[in-house]
């Protein structure tokens, strides 16, 4: 067995180690649920598996909890002969109370049971129930994944930074233009605050842009593929022959990242990989195990947000963890060819619904009677949009605060039990190089450090930088939250820079108007001697443990 082969194996074995760990308590507790996808790099193929969590359960689980709790709410635990059109108009559905499309008119009644009665019989389905509850989002399903290819292969020559730093235009970044990169960087800080955001570097219309792309080009392979019983098999084999073999049928020598995945999936030893081979990707060990953990917790003095970690890796991606761009939300990998980030994210509506519950509802209570009436009520609550009579479920005349917050909750339920995720290319690969703590900022650190990284990245250290030297720069995020907010969900949250706050002196945190983590001389409010004895490294910047350090003497 190559060494490959048995750092996939004991990638396996560490897996299987942890899950068992983590169910001895509970006798019969079957394996958690995964998911399995190809990504694709510019590297070669990488098989991820990732193990997902809702409140500490599998992800599965909080979608059939809502399917279960709606079938009682449509039938009173007895669905056997449930008509859709009897459905559509339950008192508990009528006005769109789980989510779901509510009729207005026997059009639009008609309209949504032909939506969603697949199967043409008359009857609500278990199988169909989720398509209503989730409006078809994610196909319904507790996981989905999107990829999308828009800026494959070119966002390095496309590059906003790369063109910009190209001054004279001739492709190719020079020394010259490299020492030049600080001042033609500052250039862009329209605010004058030492912090560029990549909208900086884009035209106005470009600036309205998703940061992950949803877009894709039909005649180019996906950045990444699920693996599942839905798999076609041939296109998973036209992916990795259009990107790794240039149409042909791919061989070692074309994946430097992965080479063992040909010996493990050539089953007639020909040191190819067939189109009839490729199904065995459902069954070889991942390279990459990860766990991403979601939470329904509601406790503002303890939030608990989203995690991403690694359960188990091969030894090849081991040694190119990126642990300096590592936290709780954030992994980072530097490949050969291209940085691969994975990131998690929430909507922070889902945050805090209890607080946020209670400040609209005392807004609205103008004679403070614990409760609202109809003269009191606007038509809509936290932006959803519902008559007085769904949400007033016992009929009095009064809605009471805790009404409120079980109609929000029940609107939440299906957003909360689906988690999607999305593979892309990123857009401008040079930001991402130069943004050298993963926090998707170029401070002023990171501008005044940009003529060091662009030197070297000159790989053939020939004095000037070509985009094809440039490394790619991928990112795969899961998110969970309103579908229609995924371009601003799909971006990733930045990484705490200052840390434990509270031992870091208040002087400092003063000076550091930006925020991000240092103090430059333009911040700095003392005399250029006494910044230069702080500075310790002299490295032009008063770092929080150079500040907390003079705290210590």
């Amino acid at each position: 067995m190559s060494n490959d082969d048995s750092s996939l194996s004991s990638a396996t074995e560490a897996i299987a180690a942890e899950r068992e760990d983590s169910t001895s308590t509970t006798a019969g507790t079957e394996q958690d649920p995964s998911e399995r996808f190809l990504l694709l790099t510019r590297d070669g193929p990488l098989v991820v598996e990732v193990v997902l969590r809702i409140d500490g359960e599998p992800y599965t689980r909080a979608l059939e909890q809502l399917v279960e709790q709606a079938m009682h709410d449509l039938n009173e635990g007895d669905p056997e002969g449930l008509t859709w059109e009897a459905a559509i108009e339950n008192p508990n559905f009528a006005f769109g109370q789980y989510g779901n499309l509510a009729s207005e008119d026997a059009d639009q009644k008609r309209q949504l049971i032909e939506m969603y009665d697949t199967n043409r019989d008359g009857l609500v389905n278990r199988d169909e129930l989720p398509r209503f509850l989730t409006r078809n989002v994610g196909g319904s399903r507790a996981f989905s994944l999107r990829s999308s290819n828009e800026f494959r292969g070119d966002n390095r020559t496309r590059s906003h930074v790369r063109r910009l730093l190209d001054a004279d235009h001739d492709g190719a970044i020079t020394i010259e233009e490299m020492q030049a990169a600080p001042q033609r960087l500052f250039e862009r800080d329209a605010d004058d605050d030492e912090i560029l955001v990549l909208a900086d570097f884009k035209d106005s219309v470009e600036q309205t842009q998703p940061q992950m792309s949803n877009q894709r080009r039909v005649n180019a392979p996906d950045t990444a593929i699920l693996i599942s019983e839905r798999t076609r098999w041939s296109y998973v084999s036209y992916a990795l022959q259009e990107t790794y073999a240039y149409g042909e049928r791919v061989q070692a020598n074309d994946m430097p990242l992965t080479p063992e995945l040909v010996t493990l999936l050539d089953e007639n030893n020909n040191a190819f990989i067939d189109s009839n081979e490729v199904s065995t990707l459902a069954k070889v060990p991942p390279h990459l195990i990860l766990e991403v953990a979601f939470s329904n917790s509601d406790d503002a003095a303890m939030p608990k947000p989203p995690s991403i970690k690694i359960l188990a890796a091969s030894e090849t991606l081991t040694s190119v963890l990126d642990t300096t761009r590592q936290d709780t939300s954030h992994l980072s990998f530097r490949l050969p060819g291209a940085d691969v980030k994975f990131f998690v994210n929430e909507d922070p509506s889902l945050a805090n619904v209890s607080q946020t519950v209670s400040a609209q509802f005392s807004s609205l209570d103008a004679d403070n009677n614990g409760y609202l009436e109809s003269d009191e009520y606007p038509g809509q609550l936290l932006a959803i949009q519902i008559p007085f009579e769904g949400i007033d479920r016992d009929g009095d005349g009064k809605i009471y605060e805790n009404e409120v917050r079980a109609l929000v909750r029940q609107r939440q339920a299906a957003i909360r039990a689906q988690i999607r995720a999305r593979a892309a290319d990123q857009e401008d690969a040079l930001y991402t190089a130069l943004d050298t703590n993963g926090d998707g900022r170029l401070t002023a650190r990171e501008i005044y450090g940009a003529p060091r990284i662009l030197h070297d990245l000159d790989e053939n250290e020939d004095g000037k930088l070509q985009s094809h030297e440039i490394p790619g720069t991928m990112a795969v995020g899961f998110v969970r939250g309103d579908a229609n907010q995924d371009n601003a969900l799909l971006v990733m949250p930045a990484i705490p820079i200052r840390g434990d706050v509270e031992s870091i002196p208040t002087w400092f945190l003063g000076m550091d108007t930006n925020g991000d983590g240092d103090i430059s001389p333009r911040e700095f409010l003392g005399a250029s001697d006494k910044f230069e004895r702080l500075d310790k490294d002299e490295d032009g910047f008063v770092s929080a443990d150079e500040a907390k350090r003079l705290l210590a003497e």
